[in-house]
Formats: structure tokens, C-alpha cells, sequence
């Protein structure tokens, strides 16, 4: 199977659900790449933090 050989009538019928799912998985990655991001600086100036727990 190549290239060629796919059926692209299925997936021009079923674009809406592709497009959507492409936007989930940016949403997605954005929110757990800006949360990573808020936590490790949290994280990083506790560390460095001359007052402890």
C-alpha cells in the first residue's frame, strides 16, 4: 500500500473530525507545556529559596 492507494474521499468526508482533533492535540500540548513550565519555575525558586519548609 502506497500513497496512492489510499481512499482519500474518507478522509476529505471525515476533515471536520481531523481538523478538530488536530486542534484538541494543540490545546493539549500548549496547556501541558505552559503548566511544565509554571510548575518547574515554582519548583526551581522553592530550590533556590533561602527559607525552608
Amino acid at each position: 500500500m502506497n500513497l496512492f492507494d489510499m481512499r482519500w474521499d474518507v478522509i476529505w468526508n471525515y476533515r471536520d473530525y481531523f481538523i478538530q482533533g488536530i486542534w484538541v492535540t494543540l490545546i493539549l500540548t500548549i496547556c501541558g507545556f505552559l503548566g511544565g513550565f509554571i510548575l518547574g519555575v515554582l519548583v526551581g525558586l522553592g530550590k533556590n529559596s533561602k527559607r525552608k519548609l
